[in-house]
This record gives structure tokens, sequence and C-alpha cells, in this order.
């Protein structure tokens, strides 16, 4: 019996990755490599400017080399590639070891009067109609993966990493014999907050189709079909286009519409934060973009009002769809 239980548990438990060092593992690895790509951008800005070997410097010297680089680029790029500066901030501490908040003091300084400056802005909530339109949209032009993929990451506070590498065994529907189970789920292998989340669909429409992409889908086939998340964005910009909005919507626009219907409509606050998948109440607040929502619509042009009003219908189109 103990062997049995030692032979599951090596099964289930991943692989451990022996390949980089543990200090390294402190940082995501997509993320280290945006932040190493800054860095060596740093690197070459302090070659070429100073005639220094930045890996041969001090911490004094680094962030002194770190304020010109953020200056540089805050002046040539006018107010652009915060991230970037960000990024390689981040890259001085992966690649050099310098794990503590307190280093580079003038460089973080630097950062904050950017950011006060320049401050970032949050994606417009598209409201539940206005995602239903834009999805029947690409239907009828052909692309009903991505429109059927914009019904479903709306209604899962999907962010569009976590709709492009969703597979068919994650999808999880009310038949498939879990006890005391009425909603349907996704999984979401790896999101922004921790490995193995899970998203809660219980709208009737959103579940029809995620039962007919589960019946076309094989258990490790993507069910976005490869689907990129620059071709989401260029389809969300095709559809506004189409409809003569001058509202700039991204993919992250559904998570922050989502949020804001649910505020509206009377969810607590922290249920929201849960079904939201936020690691925090104040993260999570940032989206609740209530007033905005609520101009959106009243600014919409009166054609294209009384269209959106017919997005429950449409719904009900899409669930005779699948």
């Amino acid at each position: 019996m103990r062997r049995l239980v030692a032979f599951v548990v090596r099964r289930v438990q991943p692989p451990l990755d022996l390949s980089r060092r543990l200090r390294d593992m402190a940082v995501v690895e997509s993320s280290s490599k945006r932040y190493v790509s800054a860095f060596r951008l740093f690197e070459k800005f302090v070659r070429v400017k100073f005639g220094v070997v930045v890996t041969s410097v001090g911490i004094d010297r680094m962030d002194q080399f770190l304020e010109c680089f953020i200056e540089a680029c805050y002046r040539k790029f006018r107010g652009g590639r915060y991230q970037l500066c960000v990024n390689a901030v981040q890259g001085v501490q992966v690649v050099c070891g310098f794990h503590f908040k307190h280093v580079l003091p003038t460089s973080r300084r630097c950062l904050r009067a950017w950011q006060k400056q320049v401050p970032a802005q949050s994606a417009q909530p598209m409201p539940q109609n206005w995602v239903t339109v834009m999805a029947l949209l690409n239907i009828l032009r052909g692309e009903w993966v991505i429109g059927l993929g914009l019904v479903i990451a709306f209604e899962g506070y999907l962010r569009v990493g976590e709709l492009t590498r969703l597979r068919g065994s994650d999808i999880l529907l009310p038949e498939d014999g879990v006890d005391s189970f009425q909603n349907c789920g996704l999984r979401i292998r790896y999101a922004k907050t921790g490995r193995n989340q899970f998203a809660r669909i219980s709208d009737p429409a959103v579940i029809s189709v995620l039962r007919y992409l589960k019946l076309v889908t094989g258990a490790e086939d993507l069910v976005m079909r490869g689907t990129t998340g620059a071709e989401m964005n260029a389809a969300l910009k095709w559809a506004t286009g189409i409809l003569g909005l001058s509202v700039h919507f991204t993919m992250h626009s559904l998570r922050h519409g989502r949020a804001t219907m649910g505020f509206l409509g009377g969810d607590p606050a922290e249920q929201v934060r849960l079904e939201g998948r936020w690691a925090s109440r104040k993260s999570m607040e940032i989206y609740l973009q209530a007033v905005t929502a609520l101009l959106l619509q009243l600014a919409c042009p009166a054609a294209l009002s009384s269209l959106f009003k017919l997005g429950p219908l449409f719904r009900g189109v899409l669930l005779r769809f699948v």
C-alpha cells in the first residue's frame, strides 16, 4: 500500500526544475526574460555613453547609471516606454542579485516621478451587450472561434493569456458527474496570481458555448485553436471600427466590464474579488469603473444604443447556435 501511495504521489507531483537556480526561480521565467532583455539595453546604453561595463561597477554607480538611462528614455520617447525602464530596474536585481527593496533608491524615485507625470490609464469597461454584439460580428465574418472566445472571456473574468491557453480538459460541465456541482467551471492552469485556479461560469448561454467547444476539442488541444492575444485585440478593434465607436477597447476591457457589471448588479465586493482572482481588494477596486461604464452607455449613439439593447436576444441566438 505504501509503495502504491508513493507511486501515485510521484506521478501526480510535477517534475522538479533542476536546470535553474532557486534564486532565479523567485521570478516567473517569462517575466525574467523581459527583465534580462531590458537589462541588456541598459547595459548597451552605459557602454556606449560612458564606456563602462555596468556589471563591474558597484551598486551606487549602478543607481546613477540607471537614473541616466531612465531620464534618457523619458525624454527620447516623450513619456513612453515606462515599462521598459521598470523592467530594467528589475533586470538589475535579477542579473546582479540585488534582491532588496531598499537598493536603487534614486532610480525608483525617478520611476515614481514618471508615474505621477504620466499616470497609467485603466482599460475602458465594455458592457456585456456590447461584447455580445462584437462576438456576433466576428462570427458572421467567419471568425467563430474568436467570437465565442469573447463571450467566454467576459463571463469568466479571463485575461487574454488565460483564454488562449485554455485546453479541452480544462472545461468542467455540470453533467460531468461532479457531486453538488451546478455551474460550469474553467481551470486556469497558469494565472497571474497562481496556478490551477478556477473560473465559475453560470450563464446558460456561455455554458452551452463551452459544451460545444468541449465536444469539438481534444482533451489537450487548445480551445482557441492557436489564436493569439494580438489576433483577439485586432478582432475587437475591427468590430469597434465597424460599429463606428471612438472608444479604444482591448481584451482587458472585458475583465473591467465584467467586474463593473457584477458590482452594479449587487454582487458583494469580496465575491467579485474571488471570482476575478485578484490577490487583494485594492487591486480589484481599480476595475470597478461604475461611472465610466454608465457614461459610455449614455454617450453611445441612438442607433447603436438600440442595437446594443438587443444583446439578450443575440445571446439567445448564441444559445441556439451551439
